[in-house]
This record gives structure tokens, C-alpha cells and sequence, in this order.
């Protein structure tokens, strides 16, 4: 019942169920869904059709009055619950995120943060997303995956641009580069290979794709050597270790992978997971 009055109470606060779905982060048809139900509970009708849009009934404006005041208690009930819990939040890094920027934003948050405490498990990012669906990790950061359950929320905490890394100096601008980098299943390449191919055209830019390597500390590592150019998320170069002046933008920025924090809906709003999810964005942020 609670998450049906929790929507009532938004679709009474934004006057429209798409409105209502983004304060809470669903989809319309959740909305519905959850205010059809709470409607069949209490056993009387709660919305009613002002022209084209939807108005809540009277008895449910009178009973929502009512209910708020425990409402507003049963949330901070909620609150103080999830801050008294010490167990840990059970936390999935894509690989190629642990390569990069993941480590860091774990240790800088455990040290800003020692009263949250996180469980840490490295996959490749299918495998990370699909077992927080089964419910064996809390939440997991990867790059944006184009097979996320739809059962399962998506943040977008930010974009982390895709470089060239060069084989060696001087550099010489070109429009055709032969490349190495990752194969075409992973969830990095799903994300940016339109981008990448808007990017080439509009910039007069030809790829040959000379390989693909399931790793991309293979990539910078077979760049670092003087083999081929190499193509890969900036973050894993730095990381790594690859020369700064050999760190090529040559997509001039348009080119990026969305990072992503996933998790079910009942988590999002433990405010542990918020508390890491903002820290996530500011990181993002200062790395843009």
C-alpha cells in the first residue's frame, strides 16, 4: 500500500501520471499500475476524467489529506532505518570501470563515507547488470548497456569521452586511422558506435578497424608498445598510465560512454545509494 500512496501522493502533487512517473523515477504505466491497486485496496474510486486529463476524486483528495501526516512518518521511519542498517551495500564494477576511474571512487568514497560500507565485485557489465536483476548485488556502475532489464532504474552519472591513443610522437593528424580496440559485443562499443560513426562522418574521419581485443588495458598496452593506434575510454589511459601528449581527442569531444548506476527501484531509494549515487555524479563532474 505504501508505494500506492506514495504515488497518489505525487500524481496530487504534479497533476499528471507522466509527471508523477519522473519525481519518482518509474515509468507511466507504473503509475497507473500502482494507483489501479491502491484504488482495488481501499474500494473506492481515486481518479476521475476532467476533460482530457485525469483529477483525483474527492474522497481521494479527502483520504490522501488524512494519510499524508503518516506518510511524511513512515518515510522518516524509512530514513532513519536505512541509516541504522550496517549491512553493506553489495556493489558490481563493470571491468573496464574498475580499470579506470572505479577503484578511486570506491577508496575516495569509503574514505569520505566509512559509515556506508561497500561490498565490491568486479564482472563484465552484462554479467554486473543481470545479477542485480536476480537480486545478488544492490546496484552496480557500468557503461550504459543496451540489454538492462527493464524491471531495473538506470542513472546516468556522467560521460567519459573515447581517445585515440597514439602509437607514437609526433602525432600526425590524419583522416584515416588504423586502429585497435574493444570487440564489438561489449557494452562499451554498443553504446558509442553510432556516435562514433556521426562522428567520422562530420569530421571527415575514416576508422580501420586493425583489431579488436577483449581487454582495453590490452588496447593501451599494444598502443603503449608502438603497434597501432589504439582507441579507448580516456579514463582507462590515464589510469593506466599511457602518456598524457599521446592522448589524442581526435572525435573533438562528440564521442563519449554514458556511465550508468543500476539498481531496482526499492534500492534507489535507500539514501546510502543516493549518498553514493551524487558523489558518483560530482566525480564525473570534476573529471569532464
Amino acid at each position: 500500500m505504501f508505494d500506492g500512496l506514495e504515488t497518489l501522493a505525487a500524481f496530487s502533487r504534479h497533476g499528471t501520471s507522466a509527471r508523477a512517473a519522473v519525481a519518482l523515477r518509474i515509468t507511466q504505466a507504473a503509475v497507473s499500475k500502482r494507483i489501479a491497486a491502491l484504488e482495488k485496496e481501499l474500494g473506492f474510486p481515486l481518479l476521475r476524467r476532467s476533460g482530457r486529463l485525469a483529477v483525483l476524486t474527492d474522497a481521494a483528495a479527502a483520504f490522501l489529506r488524512d494519510a499524508e501526516p503518516h506518510l511524511a512518518a513512515i518515510r522518516e521511519a524509512r530514513t532513519r532505518a536505512c541509516l541504522t542498517d550496517r549491512s553493506p551495500l553489495r556493489l558490481a564494477l563493470s571491468e573496464s570501470l574498475a580499470l579506470s576511474w572505479g577503484g578511486e571512487w570506491v577508496a575516495g568514497f569509503q574514505s569520505k563515507h566509512p559509515e556506508i560500507r561497500l561490498d565490491l565485485h568486479v564482472h563484465r557489465a552484462p554479467l554486473a547488470v543481470q545479477q542485480v536483476a536476480a537480486g545478488k548485488y544492490d546496484l552496480a556502475v557500468t557503461p550504459s548497456w543496451t540489454g538492462t532489464p527493464k524491471n531495473l532504474q538506470s542513472f546516468v552519472i556522467g560521460r567519459e569521452k573515447i581517445v585515440l591513443l597514439a602509437s607514437r610522437l609526433p602525432f600526425a593528424p590524419s583522416d584515416t586511422y588504423d586502429v585497435l580496440t574493444i570487440e564489438e559485443t561489449s557494452a562499451t562499443w554498443s553504446g558509442v558506435d553510432q556516435q562514433i560513426q556521426s562522428a567520422c562522418k562530420r569530421l571527415g574521419i575514416r576508422l580501420v578497424i586493425a583489431g579488436r581485443i577483449e581487454s582495453f588495458a590490452a588496447v593501451v598496452q599494444m598502443a603503449r608498445v608502438g603497434l597501432r593506434h589504439g582507441l579507448a575510454p580516456a579514463g582507462i589511459g590515464a589510469s593506466l598510465g599511457f602518456p598524457r601528449e599521446r592522448t589524442i581527442d581526435i572525435f573533438d569531444g562528440r564521442v563519449a560512454r554514458e556511465i550508468t548506476l543500476v539498481c531496482r527501484a526499492s534500492v534507489s531509494r535507500n539514501p546510502a545509494v543516493k549518498t553514493f549515487r551524487e558523489y558518483l555524479e560530482t566525480e564525473m563532474k570534476a573529471r569532464q
